[in-house]
């Protein structure tokens, strides 16, 4: 083709031999059952997600750790509603999954992931007076619930796991002394 214009077939065999694939194969689209997690920079799985995994003791040991020796207020100004305001969210794409199916809808994965962003402005518009601790913030950390979105990917088992974590997270918050202002 000499009129200047670009041969795409051309560019597209280059571009898969640089690849390693046959330069005659079509590149296959991935179904969502086989997208793997990003697993880069993610830091490790967290143990509540693992198939078999005792969340509740996950989530009371979590909770236990964010207590202060205050006991009008042990947990500061991290209020049960505070958590209860990321569980609506959770549990808003919840009722979207359905428990069947084990791969969840790319609509479902992005709502998901958008959690990471709604986590990160209630941690971020906690106002932060003298040198008071974060307790949103510091709650978000020490229960791992962004580096969770991380590795749920697809799994339906593993969000419905995380739902049920972030319940717990809650329940035993509320148990422990954690309070409404």
């Amino acid at each position: 083709m000499g009129n200047g214009k670009k041969n795409p077939m051309k560019d597209s065999k280059e571009l898969g031999a640089a690849s390693g694939m046959n330069p005659d194969q079509k590149p296959h689209k991935e179904s969502r059952s086989q997208v793997p997690v990003n697993t880069n920079n993610i830091g490790p799985e967290p143990a509540f997600l693992k198939p078999g995994a005792d969340y509740v003791s996950v989530a009371e040991d979590r909770i236990k750790n964010l207590m202060t020796d205050n006991r009008s207020n042990p947990f500061g100004n991290l209020t049960t509603s505070k958590i209860r305001n990321i569980l609506t969210i959770v549990n808003e794409i919840k009722s979207e999954v359905d428990r069947k199916d084990e791969i969840l809808s790319d609509r479902v994965v992005d709502r998901i992931r958008h959690i990471k962003v709604r986590l990160a402005y209630e941690a971020g518009r906690e106002k932060d007076s003298s040198d008071r601790v974060k307790k949103i913030k510091e709650f978000i950390e020490t229960a791992e619930l962004i580096t969770a979105i991380d590795h749920i990917g697809h799994s339906s088992e593993k969000f419905l796991r995380y739902c049920d974590y972030l319940e717990a997270l809650v329940a035993y918050h509320r148990f422990y002394g954690g309070k409404d202002k």
